[in-house]
């Protein structure tokens, strides 16, 4: 299954210690490992002109922001939901964690090993509006090829048709 630790918390409810994680493997083609989309969760203040925002409000949003990009709060996504931290002293910490074999229960810190291997491989998911039709397509998609419904060429052809489609009908 292609998934992400944002979903890790469902998976470990249901399977608790028979769960796993590991790197995709290495496409024969090209030699390549694979290398999936990874992104973090970002946040965004819009301008006065466009949100209407008092100057009040701004700063607040700033000191929230500043808050949930710091080391603490990244830390904690990192021990509640398992996120890998974007924050460079938070991302230090949890390696740390992960190579004392800190992690509880234990079998978790096999898990994270693998999603973190898997990391090291991954594509940054562009910051883009075109990337909102992605996911649909990519389900739709990869359900019907992973179901021998299509082939692989014909999956991804069709993802970048309904891309496409979706953009022009948005008028992008």
């Amino acid at each position: 299954m292609f998934d992400g630790p944002w979903d890790l918390g469902t998976y470990f409810k249901a399977l608790g210690c028979n769960l796993g994680a590991a790197p995709l493997p290495v496409v024969s083609q090209t030699g390549l490992h694979a290398s999936p989309l990874i992104g973090s969760t970002g946040w965004v203040i819009a301008s006065p002109q466009a949100s209407g925002a008092t100057p009040q409000q701004l700063e607040a949003a700033l000191v929230f922001i500043l808050y949930m990009t710091g080391p603490q709060a990244d830390l904690n996504l990192w021990n509640y939901a398992h996120d890998i931290p974007a924050n460079v002293q938070a991302y230090n910490q949890a390696v740390s964690q992960l190579e004392a074999g800190q992690l509880t229960p234990s079998c978790l810190n096999g898990i994270m090993e693998g999603i973190f291997a898997q990391a090291q491989y991954g594509q940054k998911f562009p910051n883009i509006p075109a990337m909102a039709y992605y996911w649909n397509a990519f389900h739709q998609y990869a359900t019907a090829y992973f179901a021998n419904q299509t082939t692989a060429q014909a999956a991804a052809q069709g993802m970048e048709q309904y891309m496409l489609q979706q953009m022009a009908q948005s008028g992008g």
